[in-house]
């Protein structure tokens, strides 16, 4: 028996109550209570807009602190409460601290004050938005405390979700791109849109795919999902496999976008790094950063070249220059200063994107960011610590080479440093993960020279490995 008919809204009856009571061992008064067939599914709060003292916190704190906790089976079926004093809408889902509760906007069309009340009114206390929240955009997750949390859509990820099935649902436009900020809820985002293509009609209950490009994503997201207890979702990472050949192109696409918008200091392990030696020979294959220009000395130091950059309006000039920054970055991404301008690099770029800097003024930080660089090469010798380790690891393979163990020492050192290169990355000494990659290759290494057993000299070529890479 269904008590709510989603897939015809019309056959619900729809009831909006002012002054709803509520009588039990106690008795709470509700300024509004929306109610379908009978449930309520929406509690609002309403204070007045002429006491300057009095804001929709009040509202909030009075659901929060008084009617969820003194009459709790009021809210066993709501979808979620709101706040109000006219001035300012917000809303949150039953024990959400009151600093998450979140404002209901419109993407396109900004407003303030009363309007921004009467956008928020009209677009989310309709019957199809609340009963699309509650059948979609819902779900309860476990936290660490092994309690179960509700958690709703924000107005982003409602107006984003609908689009993908959208697009999904017509059949084109085939893609498309979302772009977020940190902290704007990209992962749930991906739930509540999978959840809502899985529950479509016309599509079948489609198999969703979710690619992500480093191994911390892939732990994040996954750990969304299983948090959330989404059913039937298909998690898994492919390496090259026969099935993928006509696809082959399009991968080849993907290594070059990837490669041009990955962060400068080469924070988090790629995941297809981890894939195997096909993938990274075909991403070899097919990235070409080298063609940037890279006359960064120039640009920096050319009184006229900085002036005729920082009068043009052209966005591709600006973004040439970050992928300058970045090509230099990467040749000494190990180099605590370099990392350190990289995190600069990175900061600057996000401030940016929030909108917290002007184009002028991001371009000419970026030419200060540019300047810094250059004096920074200047004042680093060249890299000498992975040289220092191949020489120590010879070493070490000459102290153990006898009659009974004819070990070539320069190919094993050299394959050691070659599949060391292949799997580590920035900081990896300081991470489980990339202790454990490096470890395995090592012995992976050693097994091929039947040297696998020799724990100490693990020890010891781990260790100069370690100091080294």
């Amino acid at each position: 028996m269904n008590l709510i008919d989603f897939e015809n809204p019309g056959n619900n009856r729809y009831v909006i109550s002012t002054q709803f009571t509520y009588r039990a061992k106690v008795e709470r008064r509700f300024d509004l209570v929306l109610l379908v067939n009978g449930i309520p599914l929406v509690i609002g709060e309403a204070k007045t807009p002429s006491r300057p003292a009095v804001t929709w916190v009040d509202g909030a704190a009075q659901i929060h602190d008084d009617y969820e906790i003194n009459v709790p089976a009021m809210f066993a079926p709501t979808v979620f409460s709101f706040a109000t004093e006219g001035k300012t809408y917000r809303f949150g889902s039953v024990r959400m601290p009151l600093d998450i509760w979140a404002p209901w906007r419109d993407t396109v069309n900004g407003n303030s004050g009363l309007q921004e009340v009467k956008q928020a009114v009209l677009s989310m206390l309709t019957p199809e938005t609340i009963l699309r929240i509650l059948q979609h955009f819902t779900v309860f997750a476990t936290d660490r405390k092994k309690r179960k949390i509700k958690l709703i859509c924000r107005y982003q990820q409602y107006e984003a979700g609908n689009q993908i099935v959208d697009r999904v649902v017509a059949g084109r436009p085939k893609k498309g791109l979302i772009w977020h900020f940190q902290g704007s809820g990209k992962s749930l985002l991906m739930v509540f849109a999978a959840q809502r293509l899985r529950g479509h009609a016309a599509l079948g209950s489609p198999t969703v795919l979710i690619v992500v490009d480093r191994i911390d994503l892939d732990t994040q997201i996954t750990g969304t999902f299983n948090a959330t207890d989404v059913p039937n979702t298909i998690w898994a990472a492919l390496s090259p496999d026969p099935c993928l050949g006509p696809c082959a192109e399009d991968y080849r696409w993907l290594t070059q976008v990837y490669e041009s918008v990955k962060p400068p200091s080469g924070i988090g392990k790629l995941l297809w790094a981890a894939l195997g030696a096909k993938t990274v020979e075909l991403i070899h294959q097919n990235v070409h950063v080298e063609t940037v220009r890279d006359d960064l000395e120039t640009l920096v130091m050319d009184e006229e070249i900085l002036e005729n950059f920082l009068s043009s309006k052209d966005p591709k000039k600006t973004v040439e220059i970050e992928f300058r920054i970045i090509s230099r970055l990467r040749r000494l991404k190990n180099h605590p200063k370099f990392i350190e301008l990289s995190k600069r690099l990175e900061d600057l770029k996000a401030r940016h994107e929030k909108g917290l800097l002007t184009s002028i003024e991001f371009l000419k930080q970026l030419l200060a960011l540019a300047k810094d660089v250059v004096a920074a090469e200047k004042e680093t010798p060249p890299e000498e610590a992975e040289d220092r380790g191949k020489a120590a690891l010879t070493d070490l393979f000459k102290e153990i080479r006898n009659e009974d163990t004819p070990v070539v020492v320069e190919r094993i050192v050299g394959d050691i440093d070659a599949i060391v290169k292949v799997v580590r990355f920035p900081g990896w000494q300081q991470t489980i993960a990339g202790e454990r990659e490096v470890q395995k290759a090592l012995r992976k290494t050693l097994l091929k020279y039947q040297l696998h057993h020799e724990q100490e000299l693990f020890d010891k070529a781990y260790a100069y490995v370690k100091q080294y890479y």
